[in-house]
């Protein structure tokens, strides 16, 4: 490549507007597959979606939820109606069902949505590091994941929680994590090390953003899980009860236990992670206290995700984002980016209802490939907690929490 080729591209690479416009590219081609089953919605929905790489949740809720022979009802979820997810995606659901145009308007909604979560992350990236804004823009996930599900929504509740806390938003940073634990339960991972953080400065006599942070995490919880909880708990918390019954899905451990051990297992893990992290980020000094926090959610992330039960692709997302803004390597971006690619050509090309080949054999190179890459990373923000990684190219505003 020559000199000039070469400037031309560091200069389009580092343009304010280059990730959101090759994300924007990526999500579009994304709803425009996901939308060729808009004539398909109905009780056939998953295998023909399944069988032409076209599948969504959006879809497929929408008509399990709403669409009825001769039209379209509104049960208000949790009330009168139970959804397998945490309640801010039950509302994101339901709310779209009463645009006119049916699943197209719904589909259209949802990848607004999508596109609008996508651009906030990537402005919450550039805020710490303007680099780490293509871990999620340059992410094939997005072309093959980020549709499926509200998981994008999710990701960037839990990147405000971390970026504020990093900002010493406190109030902010506590709402987000209450509102991302109830839109994908995800981002309880900032729960424990935002609170050790935030104790330890409380016992040096600083008690204030403490109870900041802890007061809107409350605030918003109640506000938004307790009239339902209380009207209607066995459908709020329907969604811990069908996960724990779901069968296991292409897990690390999926070939060795059975999936009730597994749930135990994974649940072992991650705890022992988040409290190693909240350990090391209570004992970091003041001006690595905001990095650490960033860290430790991102190890107990990632962790999570390298030994949960369930395992579908667009988890992912979640991966690049974390790690991202923690400044992993970029190699592993690369690797990752690998292994998107080979989970979505397991899942939706060759394990799909038309085959009737299981592929087993190739499901767990898949899966060992993946765990491999998510081990490798929760080792490295686990390495960079404990002081061996020194950050590369990390702003002022990441060393300045907790002054």
């Amino acid at each position: 490549m020559g000199e000039p080729l070469r400037l031309r591209v560091r200069a389009l690479v580092g343009a304010s507007w280059a990730p959101y416009a090759l994300a924007g590219v990526l999500l579009a081609a994304d709803e425009l597959i996901l939308s060729t089953g808009l004539g398909h919605v109905g009780p056939g929905y998953g295998t023909w979606a399944l069988d032409h790489h076209a599948y969504t949740d959006v879809l497929k809720l929408s008509g399990q939820h709403y669409v009825r022979p001769g039209g379209v009802i509104h049960p208000v979820p949790y009330l009168q109606d139970r959804i397998e997810y945490p309640i801010i995606i039950g509302f994101l659901l339901w709310l779209p069902s009463w645009l006119p145009g049916g699943p197209a308007s719904w589909l259209a909604a949802a990848g607004v949505l999508c596109a609008a979560a996508t651009a906030g992350a990537i402005a919450l990236l550039r805020r710490v590091r303007p680099g780490a804004a293509w871990w999620v823009a340059a992410s094939p996930a997005l072309l093959v994941g980020a549709g499926v599900n509200w998981d994008m929504v999710g990701i960037v509740l839990m990147l405000a929680a971390l970026v504020w806390f990093v900002e010493s938003r406190w109030s902010l940073s506590g709402a987000a994590t209450a509102a991302g634990t109830l839109t994908k339960l995800f981002p309880i991972v900032a729960l424990p090390v935002a609170l050790a953080a935030l104790a330890r400065r409380a016992r040096a006599g600083d008690a204030g953003p403490l109870r900041r942070w802890a007061g809107w995490f409350a605030v918003v919880g109640v506000v938004v899980l307790a009239p339902f909880a209380l009207a209607a708990p066995a459908n709020v918390w329907w969604f811990v009860d069908f996960n724990s019954t779901r069968p296991e899905k292409d897990s690390l451990f999926g070939p060795l236990l059975p999936g009730p051990v597994i749930d135990a297992v994974s649940l072992v893990v991650v705890a022992a992670v988040a409290i190693w992290c909240a350990r090391a980020v209570w004992r970091a000094a003041d001006e690595l206290a905001g990095r650490a926090v960033v860290l430790g959610a991102a190890a107990t992330l990632v962790a999570w995700m390298a030994v949960n039960k369930i395992w579908n692709p667009q988890y992912v997302l979640w991966v690049f984002a974390a790690c991202g803004l923690a400044g992993a390597p970029a190699g592993a971006g690369v690797a990752l980016g690998g292994v998107t690619v080979a989970d979505w050509w397991y899942e939706f090309v060759l394990r799909i209802p038309s085959h009737h080949a299981s592929y087993a054999a190739v499901g767990v190179v898949v899966t060992v490939a993946r765990g491999a890459v998510l081990i490798w990373l929760a080792a490295w923000c686990l390495r960079a907690l404990a002081g061996r990684v020194q950050p590369a190219g990390t702003s002022p505003m990441a060393s300045a929490a907790l002054r």
